[in-house]
């Protein structure tokens, strides 16, 4: 359990406090998805890029906010299994303790953009019922910028972790 808090925490922290990545070097960019969720994807592009864990073949996500998915699948070498939280809840049935994270489409104010994007833990559940077991533990907003037409995640805004 503990283990699976260092790992989310890790994931979200880390990625968080370090720089971001740019549609300017072809990564990221996604031409089908609207702005806002391909500014979401950048965001995850630059969270699993500089994260202790980012070598993790899947990470389980949940799309909050009305976020198109589509197109959004991998992430350089890191696919995205994207679920509801009842999805995340019976994968933890299935597989043990999960960390999981939460993507929120970008908030756009015309050259800036904020991201929201959040860890938590789904918890397995003795026989696969009762409710579901999900702990909140992290949260945090990346900030990217439009210039010269190019979206580019620049910065962390807030940081919050419970424990």
């Amino acid at each position: 359990m503990l283990r699976l808090h260092a790992f989310a925490a890790a994931l979200l922290v880390a990625s968080c406090t370090r720089g971001g990545r740019s549609a300017a070097n072809g990564t990221g960019t996604i031409a089908p998805l609207a702005a806002p969720d391909s500014i979401t994807g950048l965001a995850l592009d630059s969270a699993l890029a500089r994260c202790p864990g980012a070598n993790q073949p899947l990470v389980l996500i949940v799309a909050r906010g009305g976020l198109n998915t589509q197109g959004l699948s991998r992430i350089g070498q890191t696919r995205l299994l994207w679920l509801s939280p009842e999805g995340i809840q019976r994968y933890a049935d299935d597989h043990g303790d999960v960390p999981y994270l939460e993507a929120y489409p970008a908030v756009m104010r015309g050259d800036s953009a904020t991201v929201s994007i959040s860890g938590s833990t789904a918890f397995r559940r003795p026989n696969h019922q009762g409710p579901v077991v999900l702990d909140g533990g992290m949260y945090c907003d990346w900030i990217a910028l439009r210039r010269e037409g190019v979206w580019r995640v620049v910065a962390l805004g807030n940081v919050i972790v419970l424990d």
